[in-house]
């Protein structure tokens, strides 16, 4: 999804368009758009491997890293985030 909408601004930049896009992995803060379409990914088909697809291929780790590895990271990221906001009154 991410290269899409890379190529998409790729495209909009050439053709002299302006295109903006605004990605959150959170609800929270709630921010109501105007004008622009809302995409809920969580419980969608394929959502958590495009995640770790990307992850896979995209986030530079240690070739010695194991996969395991890799997922613990992302989900001890997620988690101490999560905490870190709920602790500051933010969810």
């Amino acid at each position: 999804m991410i290269q899409f909408f890379e190529h998409m601004g790729d495209l909009s930049v050439s053709n002299g368009i302006r295109f903006q896009v605004c990605f959150s992995s959170r609800h929270y803060p709630y921010i109501t758009i105007r004008n622009g379409l809302e995409l809920v990914l969580e419980g969608q088909e394929g959502h958590s491997q495009d995640i770790t697809n990307y992850v896979e291929t995209e986030l530079k780790i240690e070739a010695t890293v194991s996969k395991e590895q890799k997922v613990q990271f992302i989900h001890e990221s997620v988690r101490d985030f999560l905490l870190k906001e709920n602790g500051l009154g933010k969810i």
